[in-house]
Parts: C-alpha cells; structure tokens; sequence
C-alpha cells in the first residue's frame, strides 16, 4: 500500500521477527520529500546515530543465542483516535491490541 502527496509517501511494509518470520501487523514507513524533506534535513533532525556496530553485534547474538539475548525496543501499536485516519492507514475497524 502507498499513498502519498507531492510532499510525503507513506508505505506499510510487513513487519517480521528477527529472524525474519513475517508478523500480522504492518510498519509505517514515510517518505518526505520536498520543503518536509528540507526541514527534516536542516532544521528537525538533532542527531544521526551509525548504528552498524550494534546491528552487528545483534546479529552475533541472535546466530549464538536466539532472539532472548537481542536488546530491542518495546514496540506499541498506535491506534489513531479518529476512525476516518484508521480506516486511511488500513487498520481494521474494532481490532483489538494487546500490549505486552
């Protein structure tokens, strides 16, 4: 799925386990582009972390010791208020999220 304007385009791709089995739900992606691309670029971004040491290291874990050594985010679904934006991002009316 992608929608877009001239200025964001935004794409929901399957969201997978480590190691790599897909899941049910669906990431948001934004792709911006022209004066939100700028703004980004030069006035909102504060900091950009290479963090290709720390993927690395988690791909070691993972191949030595399953996904229990990972260190990862507590992830949570954002369910928007407004069922018109819901029904936009292709949420399904009256699903139920469970947070861990």
């Amino acid at each position: 799925m992608v929608r877009g304007t001239q200025r964001c385009v935004c794409s929901g791709t399957r969201t997978t386990t480590p190691p790599g089995r897909s899941l049910s739900r669906r990431a948001i992606q934004l792709g911006l582009r022209g004066q939100v691309l700028e703004a980004y670029g030069q006035r909102e971004l504060l900091e950009v972390i290479d963090l290709s040491a720390f993927v690395a290291e988690q791909r070691d874990r993972l191949r030595a010791e399953g996904t229990a050594a990972l260190e990862i985010p507590r992830e949570l679904v954002y369910v928007p208020a407004d069922p018109a934006v819901a029904a936009r991002v292709g949420l399904e009316a009256g699903c139920v999220i469970r947070h861990p």
